[in-house]
């Protein structure tokens, strides 16, 4: 069997369009948010306490959730599948090998590559273009999901305690770059561990879509073919806007090139220098001083 995809990252990180653009391959078949905690979501089985949990360390037990990532695996968790899709009402329309498209599972993505044949791909986005996107949509975020996670903070976020204790006196710029922090931080821990992960940035992507995304197929072993370049030109085309409308969550066809770019325009050079100086010796990992020019 062929390995399943799990995309993983921030959310807004752009991990809902690279997980499109992987479907538009044949035979896949695209599962959202097992990890997500809203009521439409599977939330695992609802053995989930948290949003980005961390597994091991579900204070439940391990059973739960195992058992839950073998339903998804064999196709029997009909929740997986958003509600426009077929799929989620009829089980024979489950085929083809699964995207796993969950930012949320971020900090258990570790765990959920050890428990099936997994090829990983941890999106990046660049720590100012996520903030921009978090104002625009107004998500803040409650870091006692992490807090409360003792396995997690002696893990993983011990070194940001301080910080994550006093989040709530900053301004939401500040709590945004110290969840991209966070979030990040993990990942690259998992990245440094797990030699066979793919990462991948937003920016790259968006900048040279044709070239960046045929290469991550190969990587994955997934067939190009004219049909899926056709689609891919279409959804980043020029002609299509740069931003999404007011509050709207997504809007996958857009002008990918100037999309990557916008946080330069949108924050002044204080501002960039301001964050940058916070967020720089976490970021460097995945961005170079040429990403900041």
């Amino acid at each position: 069997m062929d390995n399943s995809i799990l995309i993983t990252g921030s959310h807004r990180c752009g991990s809902t369009w690279v997980g499109n653009v992987l479907n538009l391959a044949d035979n896949t078949q695209q599962i959202y948010e097992p990890f997500n905690l809203s009521d439409w979501s599977y939330k695992m089985g609802d053995s989930l306490s948290y949003w980005f949990e961390y597994i091991p360390g579900n204070e439940k037990g391990r059973t739960n959730v195992e058992d839950s990532l073998a339903s998804i695996l064999s196709c029997k968790a009909s929740k997986v599948y958003p509600k426009r899709d077929l799929k989620r009402y009829f089980s024979f329309l489950r085929k083809g090998r699964i995207i796993f498209k969950d930012p949320i599972a971020c900090m258990s993505s570790d765990w959920i590559s050890q428990q099936a044949p997994f090829k990983v791909i941890v999106v990046v986005r660049h720590p100012l273009a996520f903030v921009k996107s978090l104002e625009r949509v107004d998500w803040a975020f409650d870091f006692d999901h992490f807090l409360e996670q003792k396995n997690l903070m002696k893990s993983h976020l011990f070194p940001f305690e301080k910080e994550l204790r006093n989040a709530d006196q900053q301004t939401f710029r500040y709590q945004a770059l110290l969840l991209w922090k966070c979030i990040y931080k993990v990942l690259e821990n998992y990245l440094r561990k797990n030699n066979d992960w793919i990462m991948v940035r937003h920016e790259d992507l968006s900048e040279n879509p044709l070239l960046e995304f045929k290469s991550l197929y190969e990587k994955l072993d997934l067939k190009w073919s004219d049909q899926v370049e056709g689609k891919l030109e279409q959804m980043t085309s020029s002609d299509n806007p740069a931003e999404a409308r007011g509050s709207k969550t997504h809007q996958l066809s857009r002008d990918s090139a100037s999309l990557a770019k916008s946080w330069q325009t949108h924050y002044d050079s204080s501002e960039i220098e301001e964050m940058k100086v916070y967020i720089y010796p976490h970021s460097s990992y995945y961005y170079t001083d040429a990403y900041w020019k």
